[in-house]
């Protein structure tokens, strides 16, 4: 114990040596070297050995200048009998009045706008009084204005995800944009994904999951009693479990009139020599009405994507949902065209 405690001490001593020779060689123009006689106990500590070298290395120096206080008689520290107390943090006088401030307003009574008017008329028109009066209301009414209609502006880039919201709740769009909070990913939309890993497998074409599918709370969430093997079941007994797609999980960024939209497609099948399908899993329940008419929107967008990413007419290319667990495939009728979707985007004022 006492070899390591003798070894602790010169490693503690090298670690001294080291910060010292950096704090020394940094500085510019001037240096300065302190130590003292007491720490935080009642006794005396023996001098600073980095010190005494300083300090005797500063009498060859011109200029250096070393100022040496000697102990007390008793090797009794002063500070221990009478210790230099203070409250932290130091009191501000700027922050005390702001205290004040807060508290007045915190206790003062609001007035109605009528209130202010009221108070306006008894005022006379040429009064300091009745300018400052006249001029928060103004304030007020600007702020409130600005309040009930706060205009978003989207972003240059959206995922194909975040143009469903816009299509149905532009609303609730505005305030994901305007304070944005991170999505929950419940162990149903993880099945999801894990569906679409296990296809990937299946048809040997291994690919990345990127970070837009993964936190894409669109994705329809697996049933609760629908099982990763009932759905692999489920697919292996439709009819395009006997079918080869020609590509899958396709990643796209492509420009819909000043916005660039990004997504990936599930998967791709060709009909016959001049046509093409695009297809997306589906492993939540089947949708219909006004929901299918706004789900169909990402098929729109992935219909346009890869008539783009492929230079083929968009006439030739048709798109479709697959509901996995249903083993039903829907084909929407009256897709949008590149049009319709540049209009989506373009004719929704978002505000909160």
């Amino acid at each position: 114990m006492k070899d390591l405690m003798i070894s602790g001490k010169e490693r503690k001593g090298l670690e001294e040596m080291r910060l010292a020779y950096v704090g020394i060689t940094r500085a510019k123009k001037g240096l300065i070297c302190s130590t003292s006689h007491f720490r935080s106990g009642a006794n005396a500590v023996a001098p600073s050995e980095l010190f005494e070298i300083f300090a005797a290395a500063a009498k060859n120096i011109a200029g250096a200048l070393v100022l040496n206080d000697s102990p007390p008689p008793d090797g009794r520290n002063p500070m221990r009998d009478n210790p230099t107390t203070g409250i932290w943090p130091k009191e501000n006088a700027q922050q005390k009045k702001l205290a004040e401030l807060a508290n007045l307003v915190q206790r003062a009574t609001a007035f109605t706008q009528d209130e202010v008017e009221r108070l306006i008329t008894t005022l006379p028109r040429d009064s300091e009084q009745a300018g400052l009066l006249s001029d928060m209301k103004a304030i007020i009414n600007e702020i409130q204005s600005k309040k009930d209609h706060l205009e978003i502006k989207l972003p240059n880039r959206l995922s194909v995800s975040t143009l469903l919201y816009l299509a149905k709740d532009p609303n609730e769009l505005a305030l994901r944009l305007r304070r944005p909070m991170p999505n929950h990913i419940d162990k149903y939309v993880r099945g999801g994904t894990e569906f679409h890993l296990w296809l990937e497998k299946h048809f040997n074409h291994p690919s990345l999951i990127s970070m837009d599918d993964l936190f894409n709370q669109n994705n329809s969430p697996v049933a609760s009693d629908v099982a990763l093997d009932k759905l692999q079941t489920a697919w292996l007994a439709s009819d395009w479990a006997e079918k080869e797609p020609i590509v899958i999980e396709v990643g796209f960024e492509t420009m819909v009139g000043h916005i660039l939209i990004r997504g990936r497609i599930d998967a791709i099948y060709q009909i016959d020599k001049d046509h093409f399908e695009v297809v997306d899993w589906k492993t939540g329940k089947v949708k219909d009405g006004e929901d299918l008419a706004n789900a169909a929107i990402q098929l729109a967008m992935y219909r346009l994507a890869y008539a783009k990413l492929s230079n083929l007419p968009i006439e030739n290319i048709s798109a479709a949902f697959h509901y996995v667990a249903d083993n039903q495939t829907i084909r929407v009728a009256d897709v949008l065209d590149e049009p319709s979707l540049i209009d989506l985007i373009t004719k929704i004022p978002l505000e909160v």
